[in-house]
């Protein structure tokens, strides 16, 4: 099935009107340096800036300038809020923001929406068939690693025959050695020699199987203008039953080794229990200072 994207129908005849040249665009509005300037944005910026200097300054030596260096902390994610808010806030960004939600909606609920409804209509009917197609590739591979066996097991049935046939054969020969060379001494009244008479051997001989892979089936890569496609079989463990499951197969829960921690276990084989100091900033949503009045 060929299918036509090519949405361009160019008219070679048709006459272009002549653009008009406009100083001012709608799209000026949205021009970040002025944003820049506005007094609300710069406020927060020329704190900022007293802020880095005076955090580069301080040296936190006692419970005065740990205090101090704390609060700042406070207040530079009071300004991280301020920044955000006025972002949020502002009407360009509503525009933009509300434009942008609007479109993502349009092309979710028009195109998305049903493109996936689509592949899901897909997915399962090319799953089956390359899951068919692979489990007759391995059937195949299966038989031939059977009949090879099989090859195998005769080959090394008849080697073993052939060398219990020679081994039999050597030991009679030296049995009917034995028996001459014994008449002979006997007739001259001489010591008997003795000849080594050799076992035959039961063991069986091991047949040479060839290994067998397990055999993935792997389509082509389809290929049109658009872009291209193919199945990449992968297999894929799920969960069943989590207790039958063999201990190399677990790892380290870090969620329940933090719950043993703060219950107070401090030993953990395997694992290193320090303490450490982080500052945890939490802004106060009934004090909200409009007026950026910050105290170093």
């Amino acid at each position: 099935m060929e299918l036509n994207f090519d949405f361009d129908d160019p008219k070679p005849n048709q006459e272009h009107a002549e653009a008009e040249v406009v100083e001012i665009t709608p799209f000026d509005q949205f021009d970040l340096t002025r944003v820049e300037k506005e007094d609300s944005f710069l406020t927060i910026k020329q704190k900022i800036g007293e802020m880095e200097s005076k955090a580069v300054d301080l040296k936190v030596t006692d419970d005065s300038t740990f205090k101090t260096a704390m609060e700042m902390l406070v207040q530079l994610r009071s300004l991280e809020k301020m920044a955000d808010d006025f972002k949020k806030n502002h009407s360009l960004f509503k525009k933009i923001a509300q434009f942008k939600n609007g479109f993502d909606r349009l092309i979710r609920e028009n195109i998305k929406n049903t493109t996936h409804k689509i592949s899901e209509i897909l997915s399962p009917k090319i799953g089956f068939y390359q899951k068919t197609q692979a489990e007759i590739q391995r059937r195949k591979a299966q038989k031939e690693a059977e009949e090879s066996a099989i090859k195998a097991k005769e080959e090394a049935e008849l080697l073993a025959k052939q060398q219990r046939e020679r081994e039999e054969a050597d030991r009679q020969a030296a049995i009917d050695l034995q028996a001459r060379l014994n008449l002979e001494a006997d007739d001259a009244g001489v010591e008997r020699v003795s000849v080594p008479i050799p076992e035959v051997s039961n063991e069986p001989i091991i047949p040479i199987i060839p290994e067998t892979t397990v055999v993935t089936q792997k389509s082509d890569k389809i290929i049109i203008d658009s872009g291209s496609a193919k199945i990449e079989a992968v297999w894929v463990c799920k969960i069943i039953d989590t207790i039958a499951i063999p201990r190399q197969y677990c790892m380290p829960d870090q969620k329940l080794l933090d719950r043993a921690v703060e219950s107070g276990i401090r030993e953990i084989p395997g694992c290193l229990i320090e303490e450490s100091f982080d500052p945890k900033i939490r802004l106060s949503k009934k004090r909200i200072d409009k007026e950026l009045d910050f105290k170093f």
